[in-house]
């Protein structure tokens, strides 16, 4: 019984880890964990019509730069907020399993024999 638990702690660690490690890859491996923000979505939308379209005050200036705006898993929380969502991250995904591993290893190891 005690193999059993040691084994299904294991491979759930391996697999929750895993999935983790899988989503901050995808999302695009940052260090914080980033939430989209309407208040940058609302910034970064162009009027239809600008009114100084035309004159030549920003043509040396190009394109401004695209924000990131998209949801990224990172490896740390973004730090303390109002909501839960803000301590979102590999570490708090990861954590619970991998301390729950350690304590079935140490619960759940064999007793010494007494002679």
């Amino acid at each position: 019984m005690r193999f059993l638990a040691r084994l299904l702690a294991l491979v759930t660690c391996v697999l929750v880890i895993g999935q983790s490690m899988l989503v901050w890859q995808h999302t695009g491996q940052k260090l914080f964990t980033q939430w989209p923000s309407a208040t940058l979505a609302k910034m970064q939308e162009k009027p239809a019509d600008d009114p100084f379209a035309g004159l030549g005050m920003n043509d040396q200036a190009g394109e401004p730069t695209k924000v990131d705006n998209e949801f990224r898993l990172g490896l740390l929380p973004a730090g303390t907020g109002n909501n839960l969502a803000d301590s979102f991250s590999v570490l708090t995904l990861a954590g619970p399993a991998l301390l729950l591993f350690l304590l079935v290893l140490v619960f759940a190891r064999t007793p010494k024999s007494s002679q």
